[in-house]
């Protein structure tokens, strides 16, 4: 038996050789899981067949992280249909899979001979963690003095881990939703104070989110404390005033807390402490300012007052209010209008009409309703006295009177003093003695 010599032969295996390029994933929170968009393409190797036909793509779970296969770890698979030439590489592919937050660390894509007969071996690798992961919580619009906690999303996963960064501002910085509130400088302008949110997941994977915080300053705290007003205001009578002194809308409270404001046709009461703040465009309600309102009433008068001719108007102003130092009384001869009397006027028989005004600084602010009441003028006529009368004593213990040269006029008394000297003598010495009558 002989053996033929040896030959060697070339056996053609030329086949597609298919990899992934450029692979990219994100994730969005939804029904407490991560819904992954993974995206990539598929590049057929130099010198290698090409390709044409259905491929299967695999996405698989490696549980036990050694980097294989194993039965029972995959997920889902992708299928598409590819026509890739030698050396060319095919548009961007994705696909769409809900995974729980344990599994994203340990998820591996694979293109497995058993699924791709026109392959050779398997080409697999570790799906990169999604950088950033978006909707886990809500950017917030605050004010600087208004404390806001982060919603936290209820459709997203709980993560073992929460870190935020910078900690500025926040009440803890390992938590989900902590809560923000500004301690910074007073502001003139908005700020927006940016966070990095990182989630750590089962198996230590990462990903992170950017959250924004916007601080819009508040308007300063009107500085207005007290303020004098007239009977029968309201509060929009406050906001009148207060509008000449401070910037912005302004809103009047009962209290300091009081979540609605007061309506502009509450009446406002005397004695009683307010509490208002002025917003202006662009930024937040001041601080709450508190404001003591005094009511000025109409002042209280006689019904009638009786005065010589001559008598000024300072006279009667005294009678009604002898304590008004600040001069904010004020005496009119009309029901309404006209000009307020001065005091130094002289007073006329008739009626007259006297108010009070609030005055807030130099300012007035509002004048009472006026109080009617009457002025009497009293005509006293001069008495007729004789030109030469003769005071003689008529009698021998010396009295005089003055009663028959004084004639008193029609209408009116005349008061008569009569004096009576006495005068006798003891020893050596003279005395004197009177007496009226």
């Amino acid at each position: 038996m002989s053996t033929s010599p040896e030959r060697t032969a070339v056996i053609k295996n030329n086949r597609s050789e298919i990899s992934f390029a450029d692979v990219q994933v994100t994730a969005i929170p939804q029904v407490n899981k991560e819904n992954l968009t993974v995206q990539y393409k598929l590049a057929n190797a130099a010198g290698a067949t090409a390709y044409n036909g259905r491929l299967v793509i695999s996405l698989y779970n490696d549980l036990n992280n050694n980097g294989l296969v194993d039965s029972g770890e995959v997920l889902a698979t992708h299928t598409s249909t590819q026509s890739l030439a030698a050396n060319a590489t095919s548009a961007v592919q994705s696909f769409t899979f809900l995974a729980d937050q344990s599994q994203v660390c340990r998820l591996r894509l694979a293109i497995r001979n058993e699924d791709n007969k026109c392959l050779c071996g398997n080409k697999e690798l570790a799906l990169p963690t999604p950088a950033h992961i978006s909707g886990l919580v809500s950017n917030l619009t605050t004010c600087e003095t208004e404390s806001v906690t982060f919603a936290y999303n209820a459709a997203a996963p709980a993560y073992d881990a929460y870190t935020w960064s910078p900690a500025n501002y926040l009440s803890a910085s390992n938590i989900a939703t902590p809560t923000f509130l500004y301690s910074g400088t007073k502001l003139t302008a908005p700020l927006t104070v940016t966070y990095t949110l990182t989630v750590r997941r089962t198996n230590g994977c990462e990903s992170t989110q950017t959250v924004t915080v916007v601080v819009t300053p508040n308007t300063a705290t009107p500085s207005p404390t007290t303020v004098n007003l007239c009977s029968g205001n309201t509060v929009q009578s406050l906001k009148t005033y207060l509008g000449g002194l401070v910037s912005g809308t302004l809103k009047v409270y009962a209290t300091a807390t009081a979540a609605a404001e007061l309506a502009n046709t509450t009446a406002l009461t005397d004695n009683t402490t307010y509490y208002y703040s002025a917003q202006v465009a662009g930024e937040c309600e001041s601080t709450r300012q508190s404001i003591l309102v005094k009511i000025i009433t109409m002042p209280t008068v006689s019904s009638s007052y009786s005065y010589c001719a001559g008598t000024k108007v300072a006279t009667l102003w005294d009678a009604i209010d002898p304590t008004d130092s600040d001069r904010l009384l004020r005496i009119y001869t009309t029901a309404t209008g006209g000009a307020p009397l001065d005091r130094t006027d002289l007073l006329q028989a008739g009626n007259y009409y006297v108010a009070k005004i609030a005055k807030n600084g130099a300012n007035i602010t509002c004048e009472s309703a006026r109080a009617n009441t009457m002025v009497n003028i009293i005509t006293m006529a001069t008495p007729t006295v004789s030109a030469t009368p003769a005071l003689c004593p008529t009698t021998a213990a010396g009295s005089v009177s003055f009663a028959g040269y004084v004639t008193a006029a029609a209408g009116n008394t005349f008061a008569l003093v009569c004096y009576r000297y006495r005068y006798h003598s003891i020893g050596s010495s003279t005395y004197y003695q009177h007496s009226s009558g």
